[in-house]
């Protein structure tokens, strides 16, 4: 049988298989605010709906689009870097206690712990804000 190539075994075929790790695993969570906040931003319109003046300043406010970016900008870029911060010490704790099992469970862990801890004064400075 000439002409027709052989293929080879099916365990000598190197396999290839994609690695997760816990960092890995926790920027995709981390990457899922950011995503949610630029389909908001997409979705808010871009005038007030009133038809009174919008911008900063001379009695005017923000329209939604700017006052979701003003304080996506202002307050959830810090939170963000506070989050992947205080995750990625959790991810070192875990490494060195042993903690998490598998790659999925470590980085989704350090996720939720990084929220947790940056959303706290996140939530409060939203809260008081509110209140004024």
């Amino acid at each position: 049988m000439t002409g027709t190539p052989s293929l080879p075994a099916m365990d000598t075929v190197p396999r290839t298989r994609l690695r997760l790790t816990p960092s890995a695993v926790h920027v995709a969570w981390q990457a899922l605010p950011i995503v949610v906040f630029l389909v908001v931003l997409a979705l808010l319109p871009a005038a007030k709906s009133d038809d009174t003046c919008d911008g900063i300043g001379f009695g005017c406010d923000l329209n939604p689009r700017d006052t979701v970016l003003v304080i996506g900008i202002a307050v959830g870029g810090p939170a963000l870097g506070i989050a992947v911060l205080i995750g990625e010490v959790t991810l070192l704790l875990l490494r060195r206690g042993g903690g998490a099992s598998t790659p999925v469970t470590a980085g989704s862990i350090a996720a939720v712990t990084g929220w947790a801890v940056a959303g706290v004064p996140v939530f409060a400075l939203v809260a008081c804000s509110s209140l004024s």
